[in-house]
């Protein structure tokens, strides 16, 4: 099974929420998807660290994911940006 963290990301499980798990991003998908429990999701791999125990398949839980920090001017104007860029083309 692989799932995913990066840079203090967190995984918590439904079944153990104070311990969190920790491991390395692979990838992540660009959009959610509806799973067959109706509930919205973005698919994400990864690796847990070496030595951990992995849980089992089909565990349900949260992911919290840090990345790395910014100016205040990008994290206020980044939607402007963005709007910018895709106007123009960029």
């Amino acid at each position: 099974m692989k799932f995913f963290l990066r840079n203090g990301s967190q995984l918590i499980l439904d079944i153990n929420p104070i311990k969190s798990l920790k491991g390395k991003i692979l990838r992540a998908s660009y959009e959610p998807y509806v799973s067959p429990s109706e509930v919205l999701s973005y698919k994400l791999i990864a690796n847990f660290e070496d030595g951990k125990k992995i849980p089992r398949i089909g565990l349900r839980g949260t992911a919290k994911i840090y990345g790395s920090r910014v100016t205040l001017f990008y994290y206020l104007f980044r939607k402007p940006i963005t709007f910018v860029r895709q106007l123009i083309g960029i």
